[in-house]
């Protein structure tokens, strides 16, 4: 038998089987849960990574599930067809095919990838991941930017596994000096944080889950103050706050997030006039927002790890980033940690730099063209 008939049928099997004939095969103890790392290698087998194909041979997502299949094990709570349904939805219910029928299930790509031998969480439940850019509602953090020639707020829509495809959201954005990301309702949906640069308001723009925003408010001024801020969940009560910098004095201050406002609560650091690129986002995956940090006099990306009473000391997590045009942090190949993406200055390329949690991995080259994108988000 070919590959392709030996995963055809052990998936089109265990669908069709009443709940009685599982029950011989959860004795025999299959795994339980693999990491989203080992899901990613048995996708890269079956489909070659793509989760969202649909060739029209009856098998769909990157997992190349059956439609029996999916519906069986409640894959229609997420979408019709597992190719409609995000890569994160799509482990899920690969999980619960893996805790069924264990990866006999993925005859050849299962052992291939070590299926059966990882037992890790692909998606823990404690603390809980963070999707401050998922724009969507996929599951999957996104990236926004301001074309420079039109001022048009863009989004970039993610896949979880590195690629954009981009869709206009709205003109009217070049007064904006300061644009961050972050869920500050703690809705699931995305939100933005804007600085108007004529005036130093403040504006939060809560996110609809459909790529848009459904309302405007404007939650502070004087906000020209600062030299720069972020926004994230540093407190820990799953809403959004804000990290900013004081031009007068270089100290780092926590507004706390109500949900639809923030308020100031206290100093957390001091000497950040030194430093620029901030950025935050969950960078080491403990359900707190981490702050990312190029000091300018050496050029050193420094990690600064979410703490109950504000940041810890720095962690140098890279060097020579003074080439760097501009920088966020975003989830974007959904493993549940916030990764550096950023512009090289001088080619305009966009790079992937993944999250160890406390380090780096090389960076990967995920796009060209990003040299006239006035923010990165």
């Amino acid at each position: 038998m070919t590959q392709h008939a030996l995963r055809r049928s052990a998936l089109t099997l265990l669908a069709a089987s009443a709940l009685s004939a599982l029950i011989p095969l959860a004795a025999a103890a299959p795994a339980s849960a693999a990491s989203v790392a080992t899901w990613d290698k048995v996708a890269a087998c079956e489909s070659g990574g793509n989760w969202s194909i649909n060739t029209g041979n009856g098998y769909y997502g990157g997992l190349q599930f059956s439609k029996s299949t999916w519906d069986f094990f409640g894959g229609g709570a997420y979408a019709s067809y597992p190719h409609q349904a995000s890569k994160t939805e799509q482990i899920l219910i690969g999980e619960k095919a893996l805790a069924g029928q264990g990866e006999g299930a993925w005859p050849i790509c299962g052992p291939a990838a070590g299926l059966g031998s990882d037992d890790r969480d692909p998606y823990p439940t404690q603390p809980a991941v963070q999707r401050d850019h998922d724009y969507t509602g996929d599951g999957n953090d996104d990236l926004l930017g301001v074309s420079a020639g039109d001022d048009k707020l863009r989004l970039y829509v993610g896949n979880g596994a590195g690629q954009f495809a981009s869709q206009e959201v709205g003109p009217g954005w070049g007064g904006m000096d300061k644009v961050r990301a972050a869920d500050f309702n703690n809705d699931g949906d995305g939100d933005l944080v804007a600085r108007e640069a004529s005036t130093g308001d403040l504006y939060l723009y809560l996110g609809n889950g459909g790529g848009g925003f459904k309302s405007t408010v404007k939650i502070g001024t004087g906000w020209n103050s600062m030299s720069d801020f972020v926004a994230g969940d540093f407190t820990g009560d799953g809403k959004a706050d804000i990290a900013a910098v004081r031009k007068d004095d270089g100290s780092l201050r926590l507004y706390s997030g109500t949900g639809t406002d923030v308020t100031y609560t206290k100093q957390i650091g001091s000497g950040w006039s030194g430093m620029s690129k901030l950025a935050a986002g969950d960078f080491n995956g403990d359900g707190r927002a981490d702050l990312v940090a190029m000091a300018k006099a050496t050029g050193d990306l420094n990690l600064y790890v979410g703490t109950s009473t504000g940041v810890a000391p720095a962690i140098r997590i890279g060097q020579n980033w003074g080439g760097i045009d501009k920088l966020t942090l975003a989830d974007i190949d959904s493993d549940g940690r916030a990764d550096v993406v950023a512009t090289i200055a001088s080619t305009g390329d966009l790079y992937h730099y993944a999250s160890m949690s406390n380090s780096l991995k090389a960076g990967v080259r995920i796009g060209q063209g990003w040299g006239g994108t006035s923010h990165l988000v």
